[in-house]
C-alpha cells in the first residue's frame, strides 16, 4: 500500500499545459479525468475545444493516458475526460457528494513548479465545504493559494 504522498501523486495529471485529477467512477469501470474546460480550448475564451485525439494527458509518473471521450459542462468551467481503462488500483472512488461542513484537502500542481524539487511540486491546503448543491460546491481554505495554484 503506498503512502499518502504517493496516493496523492497517483491522482494528479497534466492535461496539455494545465492540470487535472484522476477519479474512478463509483461503477469502478474506467477512469475519469476532471479538468477545467478552458484547459482544452483551442484559443482562450473561444468555446471551441480540441478533438479527443489532440488532448494529451500525462500522469505524475510520466505515463500517457488514452482519452476516448470528452464531456464539457455547459454551466461551469469543467470538462470530464473519459479513459475506458482502469488506470490504478489506488484511485479513490467517487461515491458521494460533498456536504456543508465536510473537511477536505485542495492540491495545487501548477506549471511553474512541475520541473522543480519533487518535494515542492505539490501544495496542500486544508479546507471545509461552505456550500454544496447537486452540481457545485464552495470551499474555504486554510492559507491562501497563489493565483498560479488555482489557474
Amino acid at each position: 500500500m503506498p503512502d499518502f504522498t504517493q496516493k496523492t501523486r497517483d491522482h494528479i495529471v497534466k492535461v496539455d499545459t494545465g492540470s487535472g485529477v484522476l477519479i474512478r467512477p463509483s461503477s469502478g469501470i474506467g477512469t475519469y479525468i476532471l479538468t477545467a474546460k478552458h484547459v482544452i480550448e483551442t484559443e482562450p475564451n473561444s468555446g471551441v475545444y480540441r478533438a479527443v485525439e489532440d488532448i494529451v494527458v500525462t500522469t505524475y509518473a510520466g505515463n500517457i493516458v488514452p482519452v476516448q471521450q470528452v464531456k464539457i459542462s455547459t454551466r461551469a468551467d469543467l470538462a470530464i475526460l473519459i479513459c475506458e481503462q482502469k488506470l490504478t488500483t489506488y484511485l479513490t472512488p467517487a461515491i458521494s457528494q460533498l456536504e456543508r461542513g465536510n473537511k477536505t484537502l485542495f492540491y495545487g500542481y501548477p506549471i511553474q513548479r512541475r520541473g522543480g524539487n519533487e518535494d515542492d511540486r505539490l501544495r496542500e491546503y486544508e479546507g471545509e465545504v461552505t456550500a454544496s448543491t447537486s452540481d457545485k460546491f464552495t470551499l474555504r481554505l486554510v492559507g491562501e493559494p497563489e493565483h498560479g495554484e488555482i489557474v
